[in-house]
């Protein structure tokens, strides 16, 4: 009879869940996200951010790509380096505003010094112009 009576409570939690998940607290993915981690600083990706930070998460953060990239040498238009671009795909991407981020990424003339010295062989000219793109 015990037998019996648990499997019945099992029975009866698993349809109250059914219900209470999919039936009374239907919240999208997103929302809960929002709900939960912007407040903690965490911005939700879209699509597209989530297309080209793949590769940026291979970055070990040597920083070698900045110690030959001309327009953060010559300290031009406060360019804080490829690696500060790379990392910040997978940061609070939102909180970087578009005209700063257009002004400052203008300045790389795409040489590829850093994509050559790259031990992780990151496409970073890539990655920059996606982020232009996208940002």
């Amino acid at each position: 009879m015990t037998w019996f009576k648990a499997q019945l409570f099992l029975i009866w939690a698993a349809i109250k869940l059914f219900a209470q998940r999919f039936l009374f607290f239907r919240r999208s993915g997103y929302k809960r996200f929002v709900q939960n981690y912007v407040s903690e600083g965490a911005s939700p990706m879209t699509v597209a951010w989530r297309s080209i930070a793949s590769e940026a998460t291979n970055c070990i953060g040597c920083g070698l790509c900045d110690t030959v990239c001309p327009p953060y040498l010559q300290g031009k238009d406060n360019f804080r380096g490829p690696s500060y671009w790379v990392s910040n795909l997978l940061r609070d991407t939102h909180l970087i505003e578009k005209n700063q981020t257009q002004g400052a990424l203008s300045v790389c003339k795409n040489c590829e010094k850093c994509q050559s010295l790259c031990p992780s062989k990151i496409q970073i000219p890539k990655l920059i112009d996606a982020f232009i793109q996208i940002g």
